[in-house]
């Protein structure tokens, strides 16, 4: 660039960090390399990033519901028989032509999943994530490591924030997952010690916290 008579002072690495600690470390692996090779502290350069997609990621987690289950064989070419390990063929109430969407841009964008309420001690077993429509491209997660869940379990996808809430349709009908809002005992009470949680908002916070307990019947 300074052969072209341009001095550059300012470095944007760009964005699209999921704010997972894997894909962090991937990236500085990378990245700080090339940066020491080309850019060396000596050059004052300022580097600066868009980590937009690092800071929304964390603060929404996805539920998805099984709505379908089917056992095969490991190889997919046999018949389960008694002394083979099974695989899970699991079918989730959405897939990537909603929710999941930004699947079929970038194999990578999906965190793998864990079940809800389920115990740490019960085996894992080789399992496939698929959406509803029953297509071949509607495949979320190809491989990963489950419990044995049923229909009706529930499993859960943390970094859902940046790509899981704006996803269209094919024929233009925007999709938005239901959203409510949680905070955990111990972040409630500090904010409100902090002065951050008035009693307003304190008195709204619980009166929606009892209709969601009614509808859902807990």
């Amino acid at each position: 660039s300074e052969e072209l008579g341009f001095e550059m002072s300012i470095l944007d690495v760009g964005g699209g960090f999921d704010g997972s600690e894997a894909q962090l470390d991937k990236v500085n692996q990378m990245l700080k390399p090339m940066l020491d090779m080309y850019f060396p502290l000596s050059t004052g350069l300022s580097l600066i990033a868009e980590p937009g997609v690092y800071y929304v990621s964390s603060a929404f987690t996805l539920a998805m519901n099984i709505i379908a289950k089917k056992t095969v064989a490991r190889d997919f070419r046999d018949a389960l028989s008694a002394n083979n390990e099974p695989e899970f063929l699991y079918y989730m109430n959405d897939g990537v032509y909603g929710t999941f969407a930004n699947k079929l841009l970038c194999e990578d964008s999906i965190s793998m999943p864990s079940a809800h309420k389920v115990s740490a001690e019960e085996p894992l077993f080789s399992s496939s994530l698929w959406g509803p429509s029953a297509d071949d491209l509607d495949q979320v997660v190809e491989r990963c490591l489950l419990p044995e869940l049923s229909v009706g379990d529930w499993l859960l996808f943390s970094n859902a924030g940046a790509n899981g809430l704006g996803a269209t349709f094919t024929n233009g009908e925007e999709h938005k997952p239901a959203v409510f809002y949680s905070i955990t005992e111990c972040d409630w009470y500090n904010a409100t010690l902090s002065g951050i949680l008035n009693p307003v908002l304190l008195f709204w916070f619980l009166i929606k916290l009892f209709f969601l307990l009614q509808a859902t019947g807990s």
